[in-house]
């Protein structure tokens, strides 16, 4: 079942930032599973990109990511990509889910990360095209991505450094849902479920100049504590 891709916004719009999107790795600071997309309700443990993935954002304050996820499990699962966002309600408050640590200074152990002043910024899920499109063994399903359990919060995605959740490098966190449709292969998992997640780390593609600064540090930081750390894949 094809899904007809929505470029239109992107042809109208100018990208402001374009980011490599990867697999958001768990360091010491982390909670949880390192994957892109955890869809539990699939059975099919984790998905990671196949390849790296992309999240252009635009001037029209939208922002879309695409790719290849692929179940840790099986290579044989695989969803293609294509999430677009919008902008978030103003009533945003962030997500913090990085352990104490993180916050202490660099000095202390910590992760370095500014409590006070994280400087994230936010997106809302735009339901109206945003597809997983299915090949293997999901060909001809499709998971329409909906709102999912950050729309309390006013946005359904954040991002910023620390923002995954995974650790303290740039990157990127959503809640979603999804609302599958069916091909031939209806009974191979639930229709729809509110309990999927985005996880991923970003890198910019050129590094946009507002970041220069903070992202040579950051991402320095970041890189170093990756290669001590142990990575939950």
């Amino acid at each position: 079942m094809a899904i007809a891709a929505s470029g239109q916004a992107a042809e109208a719009a100018s990208v402001v930032n374009r980011w490599e999107a990867n697999t958001a790795y768990k360091d010491q600071f982390g909670i949880g599973n390192s994957h892109a997309f955890a869809l539990p309700d699939l059975g099919a443990g984790r998905f990671v990109f196949q390849d790296n993935g992309v999240l252009e954002e635009y001037d029209d304050g939208t922002a879309r990511l695409t790719g290849t996820v692929v179940s840790n499990q099986d290579s044989n699962k695989f969803w293609e990509v294509d999430v677009w966002f919008d902008a978030a309600s103003n009533k945003v408050k962030a997500k913090k889910e990085l352990k104490d640590g993180a916050y202490d200074s660099v000095s202390e152990g910590g992760g370095g990360l500014d409590e006070d002043n994280l400087g994230w910024w936010y997106y809302g899920v735009d339901e109206s095209r945003s597809f997983l499109t299915g090949g293997g063994y999901y060909e001809d399903i499709v998971l329409n991505i909906k709102d999912g359990k950050g729309y309390d919060r006013g946005a359904e995605v954040q991002l910023g450094y620390g923002a995954s959740g995974k650790n303290v490098g740039m990157g990127m966190a959503a809640w979603i849902g999804y609302d599958a449709i069916h091909g031939e292969e209806a009974g191979v998992f639930i229709a729809n479920s509110m309990r999927a997640d985005i996880n991923v780390d970003l890198i910019a593609v050129p590094e946009p100049a507002s970041l220069v600064g903070l992202g040579l540090v950051g991402l320095g930081l970041y890189a170093r504590r990756k290669s001590q750390g142990t990575e939950d894949t």
